[in-house]
């Protein structure tokens, strides 16, 4: 995974794999504040880039981003060096989180992180990395393709995501039913020169299906209360009855103030 990712971060948000993170940003903390959350230390987990973490920081927030890949923290740094924020970048594995890096933040989110997840013993690993990390009483915010939402995309096998004299990109997409997984198959091709032609670059996403209950439920079993579920437009939904393609957890940390 983070070689696929060395070769997506030059591109990642040209063809706009940050623009549900980036897009969610300002809709959950504007929604985390109407509801008596305050708070001043986040962490991004699986930052990428930094599209998110750089609306943060921007707004004043002391902003953490953790990301496996080691090139897309460097595309974030540069993005980060033209707009004078401060951020700390810190390279790591979301599965076992250095609980030692602060005492407490004040909000985690992940956003287009869970599905990259590969089992549920994984996700439940980051749950509780994500618990011990959290102050009593604050937010553990995070997104979810259901397996309705990753079959609906799989319709789309094969999508033209950008085309330009210097660079084009293909995704082609299959979804393997038996294993709940959809596979992302992206192809680079990239200007050298005009008299040298292109050069051809693949990366591979593969994104994991959960039960929305089943991660409910290994939420609760390390302690956190579900304060909402809700979809992409922060609609609350039943998480029992869902046919929505991706859905958005908001879960507590039980104790102290909001």
């Amino acid at each position: 995974m983070p070689r696929d990712y060395a070769v997506l971060a030059p591109i990642y948000e040209p063809i706009r794999l940050a623009a549900f993170a980036e897009s969610m940003m300002p809709q959950v903390i504007a929604f985390a504040q109407q509801h008596d959350w305050l708070g001043r230390y986040l962490l991004d987990l699986g930052c990428g880039t930094g599209a998110a973490t750089r609306w943060l920081a921007g707004r004043g927030y002391n902003v953490t981003g953790i990301d496996i890949s080691a090139e897309m923290l460097t595309e974030a740094q540069r993005r980060f060096s033209a707009t004078g924020q401060s951020v700390t970048f810190a390279q790591g594995d979301i599965r076992t989180l250095d609980t030692r890096m602060r005492e407490h933040y004040d909000l985690a989110v992940a956003f287009d992180v869970m599905n990259e997840i590969g089992s549920l013993r994984e996700v439940e690993s980051v749950f509780a990395g994500v618990y011990a990390l959290l102050a009593p009483g604050k937010w553990f915010v995070f997104d979810l393709h259901t397996l309705v939402g990753l079959a609906m995309q799989s319709q789309r096998d094969t999508e033209l995501l950008s085309e330009s004299d210097e660079t084009f990109v293909i995704v082609n997409r299959h979804m393997d039913y038996d294993r709940q997984t959809l596979s992302q198959r992206y192809t680079i091709f990239r200007q050298i020169s005009p008299q040298h032609g292109y050069a051809r670059a693949s990366a591979l996403r593969t994104l994991r299906g959960y039960p929305v209950q089943a991660i409910i439920a290994l939420l609760g079993r390390i302690g956190f209360e579900i304060m909402t579920v809700m979809n992409a437009r922060l609609e609350t939904i039943d998480p029992a009855r869902t046919e929505e393609p991706r859905v958005v957890v908001i879960a507590g940390k039980p104790g102290g103030g909001a």
